[in-house]
């Protein structure tokens, strides 16, 4: 991590200087340094910056600039309330993108855990509801288990997500995403868990 912060740094400072047609494809740069900066002050205000400098190349409903205001809200935004109203409107508006069909599942999953971390399991419910019938929604495995949680059906929870925790090892080389997916599980499990009075 910290030898591709030190080259986003210098990538961005490349960056400031180029105009025309390559500019654009730049404008990404500080979203990627944010991604690898754990300062939660500077990630925000490096994703605010992409998503200015996108909305005025690109417009504010390009996926490129929705794609920037996703990161910010899914991990920048300490206010949760506001985490919830920015993502809420984030995941509408990259509904009406087909090419981000895909990603429909990981950002509604991002909305649902937000409502259940401000207590509207209700609201949670129904975003995962919906979420495991869309598109992609294999490749974020946790969602059902999630969905069985904020339903107050504990035991399925845990079933369903010590059935997803066989097909997700956890091994040493493996992708890093592969990791965060084995991680997200573990964590709903515990959550689960702790909800069923399992854990102390």
């Amino acid at each position: 991590a910290k030898e591709a912060r030190a080259s986003y740094e210098r990538a961005l400072e490349v960056a400031h200087d180029v105009t025309g047609p390559g500019a654009v494809e730049l404008a990404t740069i500080p979203r990627n340094l944010a991604l690898v900066t754990d300062d939660l002050a500077r990630r925000e205000q490096l994703l605010v910056d992409a998503h200015a400098v996108l909305s005025r190349l690109l417009g504010p409903s390009h996926p490129e600039t929705l794609l920037t205001e996703y990161v910010r809200a899914a991990t920048a935004v300490v206010d949760l309330r506001a985490a919830e109203v920015t993502l809420a409107t984030v995941c509408k508006q990259l509904e009406l993108h087909e090419s981000f069909a895909h990603e429909m599942p990981a950002c509604l999953a991002e909305l649902g855990d937000l409502r259940a971390q401000l207590g509207d399991l209700e609201g949670a419910g129904a975003v995962y509801a919906r979420a495991v019938r869309l598109e992609g929604a294999e490749d974020n495995p946790e969602l059902a288990g999630l969905l069985s949680l904020w339903r107050g059906d504990y035991r399925g929870a845990i079933r369903a997500f010590d059935t997803a925790l066989t097909a997700v090892a956890l091994e040493p080389g493996q992708p890093s995403y592969r990791d965060f997916a084995y991680m997200k599980l573990q964590l709903g499990r515990g959550r689960a868990l702790r909800a069923a009075g399992r854990l102390d």
